[in-house]
């Protein structure tokens, strides 16, 4: 095997350093903070308590006139496209994520999509 000049190694790792930031799980601050415990469990504890208000909310005012389950439509996105991104990560358990995922998504489009439809056009 050849031996590396100096240049030649200083010139990989560069290449490293570069790779390594421009990861997603690299090295960077930045990467490690995205993947960190903070983000993860304090970004579901946000989402859980959106959720809840909206379910409050639905609640408390559900007899008015207007539609009272658009506010769970993208709450509910949230919480399954946070799991199935950050708490499943391979096998059938993923799978499963990405389809109720997928299938949330296409259902909240055309509900809010009907909406927009319903109450403004």
């Amino acid at each position: 095997m050849r031996a590396f000049t100096d240049v030649e190694k200083q010139q990989l790792q560069a290449k490293i350093r570069d790779r390594a930031v421009t990861t997603r799980f690299g090295t960077s601050n930045l990467s490690k903070f995205w993947t960190s415990n903070l983000w993860k469990y304090g970004f579901l504890a946000v989402i859980i308590g959106l959720l809840v208000c909206d379910v409050l909310l639905l609640l408390r005012r559900r007899d008015f006139g207007y539609d009272q389950y658009g506010g769970l439509v993208v709450p509910l996105a949230l919480l399954f496209q946070h799991i199935e991104f950050y708490f499943t990560k391979t096998g059938w358990p993923s799978r499963v994520m990405k389809t109720i995922t997928w299938i949330w998504l296409v259902f909240g489009l055309a509900y809010i999509g009907v909406l927009y439809v319903t109450f403004v056009a």
